[in-house]
């Protein structure tokens, strides 16, 4: 991940989308865990300017938020001021923690862009406690427009001519994604029991903030439940619950 990323692309800093964002995760944290999360110590992976961590800080008793961009990590301390929340600059990579340290990790739209996603996925194992859970978000290479730049086909593309692509249209200065397909992705977490929240997120959007998915809940509504295990491998993103076994 670009250690200078935020300076590059300032949008993503933008306070108001990423509160949205948290929004979401914090609706599906309390409606999966409830108040189980009042004693958990969470970890934020990938938490660029700090607006996510601070909006799902509530819910747990501290949290961390680490990103390998100095300057993010410095808009993160200025904009949350509050002992539950530490900030911190580190390598998703090489995460500065013991093993067993959190109850919690959040990790969303993060494998795609670091060098190596089995690293990471192994990293955020050894530092889970047993019994704990990662929120996992994951965008699907079965997509035909590219999720960060909205370039069609981008994603299939060779490295170089991605990069080539992507500075050509004035959208960037180069490009670094690596995407999965869901049968990737779920090779990926196998280590993982895997709690699938995307069908349930699709069957009422509403309820957890996504209101632009809300123009097909008639439709996911009315599949039959045979008809999901042929859906899903195509959907463009996904948000999995993953929760480390008790035991190895």
């Amino acid at each position: 991940m670009d250690q200078a990323y935020s300076q590059l692309y300032p949008a993503i800093l933008s306070t108001s989308q990423r509160k949205r964002v948290g929004e979401r995760f914090k609706r599906i944290i309390a409606a999966h865990l409830g108040t189980r999360t009042r004693s958990m110590r969470a970890l934020d992976v990938g938490c660029t300017g700090g607006t996510v961590t601070k909006t799902i800080a509530p819910l747990f008793a501290s949290i961390v938020g680490i990103d390998p961009d100095r300057h993010a990590i410095t808009f993160a301390r200025i904009h949350s001021r509050t002992s539950r929340i530490t900030y911190r600059v580190a390598d998703a990579l090489s995460l500065p923690y013991k093993n067993n340290s959190f109850d919690f990790i959040l990790c969303n739209q993060v494998y795609e862009f670091v060098e190596s996603d089995t690293a990471l996925m192994a990293e955020i194992w050894r530092v889970l406690k047993p019994g704990g859970w990662c929120l996992f978000g994951a965008a699907n290479k079965l997509t035909l427009v590219e999720a960060q730049y909205k370039i069609p086909l981008l994603h299939w593309l060779p490295i170089s001519l991605s990069q080539w692509l992507v500075r050509a249209s004035g959208k960037g200065i180069g490009y670094s994604g690596r995407y999965r397909t869901y049968w990737g992705l779920r090779s990926l977490v196998g280590r993982f029991e895997v709690h699938d929240y995307t069908p349930t997120i699709l069957k009422d959007p509403g309820k957890f903030g996504f209101s632009a998915l809300a123009r097909y809940r008639a439709l996911t509504r009315a599949l039959p439940p045979f008809a999901w295990p042929l859906i899903v491998p195509f959907i463009p993103n996904y948000l999995w619950l993953l929760q480390k076994p008790n035991s190895d």
